[in-house]
């Protein structure tokens, strides 16, 4: 019996090899696509714990004059922060906000309040883009309503921010 079998595997003997090559080259590039899924998932994990994330705060002065103020809860650098307000111009307060600074202030003072509240809801939106170490480009969005401030005995209606909602590369996640 054993002859038989050595003499089958004699025979088939590169038919044998061939076979188990090709097994071997199915499971190396299952590995592979594994081991670089792996990878990709790391990462991604690494440059989220770089993420910069910037909130808003603001406060109105008068019916001209809007105070935005930024303040970077993440733990990535905010490059480049440009804040946009309906009706005005963007403005680039400084090149960066590190993490753990607060109170960044932005102001602007030609815009109106009534022109702003006059504008469709969808259309009241503080905007701050900016972006992080790794290139990529991130987006605060404050949504802006109406509030009455009592001002001595008289009463003024204001701007507050409603809700916002940050946009991250690939996600959105909701604040607010």
């Amino acid at each position: 019996m054993d002859s038989q079998f050595v003499t089958f595997l004699n025979a088939y003997s590169a038919l044998i090899q061939a076979l188990a090559t090709a097994v071997l080259v199915v499971l190396t590039s299952y590995y592979v696509r594994q081991a670089r899924k792996s990878t990709i998932e790391l990462e991604q994990t690494r440059r989220s714990e770089f993420l910069p994330l910037l909130t808003l705060r603001m406060e109105t002065r008068d019916a001209r004059t809007i105070h935005v103020y930024l303040s970077n809860i993440g733990r990535g650098l905010a490059q480049d922060p440009t804040v946009t307000l309906p009706f005005e111009k963007p403005q680039q307060p400084m090149k960066m906000v590190v993490p753990g600074q607060e109170n960044v202030r932005v102001t602007f003072e030609s815009v109106g309040i009534p022109e702003i509240l006059e504008l469709p809801e969808k259309e009241r939106v503080l905007k701050v883009e900016y972006g992080d170490i790794f290139g990529r480009t991130l987006v605060t969005e404050a949504y802006l309503a109406s509030e009455e401030a009592a001002d001595g005995e008289l009463t003024k209606q204001t701007l507050t921010i409603a809700d916002w909602k940050v946009f991250l590369p690939g996600d959105v996640v909701e604040t607010g």
